[in-house]
């Protein structure tokens, strides 16, 4: 008469009675004093209540006295326990009788990361409406944003990307932001929320991977990678084109394959599109695939002549004035060189024509350097040109081919102002005194800019007139 029960009895009346709920008996040891807040073996009859999701269990605790916020041995309090189970009505009550929301578990999930394990879109509402932190991040970086998308909660990314606070770029500690995990497991509608919301789908992680590079290496999109827009292109020539090497090689090994040489826009192949845009590392990898070099497009251009080929797509806007617009186009032109040397190498023939007949020795040499208000940029622009040029006219570029107006490459020198390309040129035995359509000469070409006077006293020495 007169003694309390022990901490055992009363955590034990809820803890050891977990399929029948022995209420009555809880009662008893309540009315008898004893505490509501006592712990044994790690455990309490409040965290043992949420684990049972039992709001009656709950309720008596409370009024009786039971801290709301009273934690197990493994710091887990009611509300979390309540969220770790799944018990939405439970957690609610929670919540709204004023619970610590910001309490986490030992791995760091806080109240919202745990509601979007169980995607429990009401909770986490819920939860928001209380004002919980959306960027808080567990021990591996995760947000609410990251582990409602891995477990596929469409409504609570909706919800979080609604918060003006959430950031749908945030990265975990392996640098990948929700859309990785959206993009790997295939979540269409997810993935769509989060481009919406500002995503970023270039982001790359630790390892160098983008979202769609995540998504093959994962293998779990099982995409038709035969598939191919509104112009032809597939997946693979897309990649090629935009000198996507690490997406083209996973397409590669991934079953693309099959399509290396499957003609997009304009008939030309991936091989084609990376040598129009000058992308060497993609297409170092196409050959090394066996990409044919000698595909033709629909214009019968092969990679070699597109890659040369002077238009617009080599000449950066206002290049004539900017000094930086001549940087890029010289970089431009390096990149050329590079792709050159891997077609030629690759066995392609150095010599294709196009529609005009130049071929690439020509249509390097086209460009009007000398027309450009920035002398000294030019100057650089023009070295690396000669530079591409010395290469092919060394590995079986003609030197002497003209195009159908019979304008020879030692014409197109002899113009634009290129001395070190004609000395090559002469050396290789082109006629100084070569005619194109007009009757002109080179040295009937040559002018006063730069290069030109220094190709008129060359031609001169070997008996041009």
């Amino acid at each position: 008469r007169g003694a309390f029960p022990d901490s055992r009895a009363v955590v034990d009346s809820v803890c050891a009675n977990e399929n029948n709920n022995n209420q009555e008996l809880l009662e008893v040891l309540l009315r008898a004093r004893g505490d509501p807040n006592s712990k044994y073996n790690g455990k309490t009859a409040m965290t043992c209540a949420a684990q049972q999701c039992s709001l009656p269990l709950t309720w008596k605790l409370l009024h009786a006295g039971a801290y709301i916020d009273s934690s197990n041995q493994e710091g887990y309090t009611p509300l979390l326990v309540a969220l770790y189970t799944g018990c939405e009505e439970l957690s609610s009550f929670f919540i709204n009788h004023r619970a610590n929301i910001k309490a986490s578990t030992p791995s760091g999930d806080n109240a919202l990361q745990l509601a979007c394990v169980h995607c429990m879109s009401n909770v986490a509402r819920l939860l928001l409406d209380h004002n919980i932190s959306v960027n808080h991040k567990d021990t591996q970086g995760f947000t609410a944003l990251h582990t409602a998308t891995k477990y596929d909660c469409a409504d609570i990314v909706s919800d979080l990307l609604n918060n003006v606070f959430t950031d749908a770029n945030d990265v975990d500690d392996k640098g990948k932001t929700p859309l990785f995990y959206a993009a790997a497991l295939d979540l269409a509608g997810i993935m769509n929320l989060l481009i919406e919301k500002g995503a970023d789908v270039n982001q790359r992680a630790q390892g160098e991977l983008t979202p769609l590079m995540e998504a093959v290496v994962v293998g779990k999109l099982q995409a038709d990678v035969g598939l191919v827009d509104s112009s032809g292109n597939t997946a693979l020539w897309m990649a090629a084109s935009h000198g996507e090497k690490e997406v083209a090689n996973l397409l590669l090994t991934s079953g693309s394959a099959p399509y290396l040489d499957q003609k997009g826009k304009d008939g030309a192949t991936p091989l084609a599109a990376a040598a129009w845009a000058a992308r060497p590392e993609a297409m170092q990898l196409l050959i090394d695939w066996k990409a044919d070099v000698g595909a033709t497009n629909k214009a019968g251009y092969t990679p070699l002549t597109l890659a040369t080929l002077y238009t617009g797509h080599l000449e950066p806007e206002g290049v004539a004035s900017n000094p930086t617009a001549v940087n890029l186009l010289t970089d431009q032109i390096r990149r050329v060189g590079q792709v050159t040397e891997l077609l030629v190498n690759g066995k392609a023939d150095p010599n294709p024509q196009n529609d005009e007949g130049f071929t690439p020795v020509n249509s390097l040499l086209r460009f009007k350097k000398n027309s450009w208000a920035v002398p000294g940029e030019a100057a650089v622009f023009a070295a690396a040109v000669q530079q591409d040029v010395q290469w092919l006219l060394q590995h079986g570029g003609s030197a002497t081919q003209g195009n159908k107006y019979s304008v020879t490459p030692l014409h197109l020198a002899a113009y634009n102002g290129y001395p070190q390309a004609a000395a090559l040129l002469i050396q290789m035995r082109a006629n100084v005194n070569a005619q194109n359509a007009w009757k002109k000469t080179p040295l009937q070409l040559t002018g006063a800019g730069a290069g030109q006077l220094e190709i008129a006293a060359m031609l001169r020495r070997h008996g041009a007139h």
